[in-house]
């Protein structure tokens, strides 16, 4: 898709899955979404390959539920598997 002045954005797919989006002009970066086996997203890399690259992790327990993105923690129920906790740093609610 494109606008005026140069602008445009566009998207990248594996089959139904979102694996990049790109945009040109001022503000022109890349976004790349990368998946593991199951479909769930394991990391995203802003400007990748830029020298300003920054990615963030994405972790899932064994029941495939996330307990982790970049440095924030959730802490789960065991036995419903809900969130009771968030950690980013000192922080804990």
């Amino acid at each position: 898709m494109s606008g005026p002045g140069g602008l445009s954005i566009g998207h990248g797919y594996d089959g139904p899955l979102p694996t990049s989006t790109q945009t040109n002009g001022p503000a022109a970066t890349q976004l790349l979404v990368a998946f593991d086996d199951e479909f769930r997203p394991v990391s995203e890399t802003v400007d990748a390959g830029g020298p300003n690259a920054h990615s963030v992790a994405y972790v899932h327990d064994a029941d495939g539920l996330l307990v982790q993105v970049g440095d924030l923690h959730l802490g789960r129920d065991p036995a419903t598997g809900l969130v009771t906790s968030t950690t980013l740093g000192a922080v804990t609610t």
